[in-house]
C-alpha cells in the first residue's frame, strides 16, 4: 500500500488544479518509502535478535551464545552433513 500510494498521487497531479500541493504530497510519500521499508525489514524481532547475538553474543532469552573453538555455533539445527564418496 505504501509503495503504490505515491504513484497514485503522481498520476493524478497533471489533472488537478493544485499541482504544487499535490506534488508536495507525492514527494513526502515517496520519501517515506525508504524508512518504511527499513523498519519493516530491519526492525523486526528476528532481525533484532540476530543483531543482538552478533554484537553482544546473547540470545533473546539473555543466555550466552554457545560457540566452539573455531567460533561457529554448536546449534543442533545446523549440523554439517558429510557424504562418503568412496566406493
Amino acid at each position: 500500500m505504501i509503495i503504490g500510494l505515491p504513484w497514485l498521487f503522481g498520476f493524478i497531479i497533471p489533472f488537478t488544479n493544485k499541482e504544487d500541493q499535490m506534488l508536495y504530497v507525492f514527494l513526502v510519500l515517496m520519501l517515506l518509502q525508504g524508512p518504511v521499508i527499513f523498519v519493516s525489514f530491519v526492525c523486526n524481532k528476528r532481525a533484532i535478535n540476530l543483531w543482538r547475538v552478533k554484537l553482544c553474543g546473547k540470545n533473546a532469552d539473555g543466555g550466552q551464545k554457545d560457540t566452539n573453538v573455531h567460533g561457529s555455533s554448536n546449534d543442533s539445527k545446523h549440523k554439517a552433513i558429510t557424504i562418503d564418496t568412496s566406493v
